[in-house]
């Protein structure tokens, strides 16, 4: 597995790059304000929102990636994705 921490502002940020395998996510949030994952066109309005010391797990298909965004400056959003490569 493979741990990375992403810095996440009011700017929409790559927080699981594309691979060519299907793959479950896990995300962990531990900053105090919310943060925002979906698609390429994630936003504060349309994302799916993560609270402060939230744990998921996602089914993420081949050839899909994951953006984050936040309302706030300074956020982190903590992933664990397979390391298969």
């Amino acid at each position: 597995m493979k741990s990375t921490a992403i810095a996440v502002g009011t700017s929409r940020v790559l927080a699981v790059a594309t691979d060519d395998i299907h793959r479950v996510i896990y995300i962990n949030h531990q900053s105090t304000n919310s943060i925002y994952i979906g698609g390429d066109d994630v936003t504060t309005s349309n994302g799916f929102t993560i609270g402060k010391d939230v744990n998921i797990a996602i089914e993420l298909p081949s050839r899909q990636s994951i953006f984050a965004i936040a309302s706030h400056a300074d956020q982190e959003l903590r992933t664990l994705t397979p390391d298969v490569d």
